[in-house]
């Protein structure tokens, strides 16, 4: 049985995430411990205590998830009656780090380290560049993108009269009139990313399209837009600034839903990750294609395993935290 691994993405943090397990098995507990040395705070205790404001700032949130999701896939490893092969890994978004440490292209003190300053970085871009996401449900690939582009119309009308919305100049990396698909996550299920003065554009499009949601997201800015941009060049250089390994079994990118082995090539689908679209739904229909049978999500949220039963229903899902 041909089986992948999934690493889930940033919003799926939650306050007691990974700490049963850290409670349970040294080995993950030395996981945390190795991870608060490199962040310089108790992470476990963080995690533990809170406060949720705290776990959901992008800097702290990228980190945890990652050393939560690794932590529990040590533990069911460990626990396992026999020994279990996986044949390709994958993770959304920040998940994307999860997998790569996984698959041994980074080390795991690496992958902190590095998602550490990548959740800074965006965190930094979002606050210079405010902008927000949405999940818009029940609407086609196409009427999403229809919807962003109206409501990219509306916002930019709207600072043409006004010169200048909350701080941002027009055109720029920070246009108040950007809105597009962020996440194509399956088939009626996208998440968006707006500026936060298209945000209300946006909504009303929704509603004139007739989407069965429009949800906010619980995250700090326009992830994978032109609004980060301003992290790009920082995370170039953390990215150089650490050694990354051939991997040791495919690894599915976000970008452009490809196995890549190169590192140089991982590399600079990394960065573009950061400001492009993640193609989730072409990703999973790819392991299809490859004839994986099997997908076993390590960390919260069962977000993952969720999109898998409505992308390949024939696929047996099993969740993990």
């Amino acid at each position: 049985m041909k089986r992948v691994a999934l690493f889930p993405g940033q919003g799926a943090q939650c306050i007691g995430m990974g700490v049963a397990c850290a409670r349970s098995h040294a080995p993950s507990r030395r996981l945390f411990e190795e991870a608060s040395e490199i962040l310089q705070y108790d992470l476990l205790r963080l995690l533990e205590e809170g406060p949720s404001d705290k776990i959901n700032k992008t800097g702290v949130a990228q980190p945890a998830l990652l050393t939560t999701s690794l932590a529990v896939y040590t533990k069911w490893r460990d626990t396992a009656e026999e020994p279990v092969q996986f044949d390709a890994c994958a993770g959304l978004s920040l998940g994307e780090y999860s997998a790569l440490c996984f698959a041994g292209v980074l080390s795991f003190k690496d992958a902190v380290a590095l998602t550490a300053q990548r959740g800074s970085l965006m965190q930094k871009a979002a606050e210079e560049h405010p902008g927000d996401m949405f999940a818009i449900l029940g609407l086609g690939k196409e009427d999403t993108e229809r919807l962003c582009a109206a409501a990219a119309a509306a916002a930019a009308a709207t600072a043409a009269e006004s010169k200048c919305v909350d701080g941002s100049r027009p055109g720029g990396s920070g246009s108040a009139a950007h809105c597009g698909v962020a996440n194509y996550l399956c088939k009626g299920n996208y998440a968006v990313s707006v500026s936060r003065a298209a945000a209300q554009a946006l909504q009303e499009a929704a509603t004139a399209a007739k989407a069965k949601r429009c949800i906010k997201l619980q995250v700090d800015g326009a992830f994978h837009s032109p609004l980060m941009a301003p992290a790009a060049e920082g995370l170039a250089t953390a990215i150089e600034s650490v050694p990354f390994n051939k991997p040791r079994i495919p690894i599915v990118l976000n970008v452009d839903a490809q196995i890549h082995t190169d590192p140089s090539v991982i590399k600079r689908k990394l960065l573009q990750q950061l400001t492009s679209p993640t193609q989730w739904q072409q990703s999973m229909e790819h392991l299809g294609e490859l004839g994986v049978e099997e997908s076993v999500e390590f960390g919260p949220g069962a977000v993952l395993t969720k999109l898998m039963n409505k992308i390949n229903p024939t696929v047996r899902t099993l969740h993990v935290e």
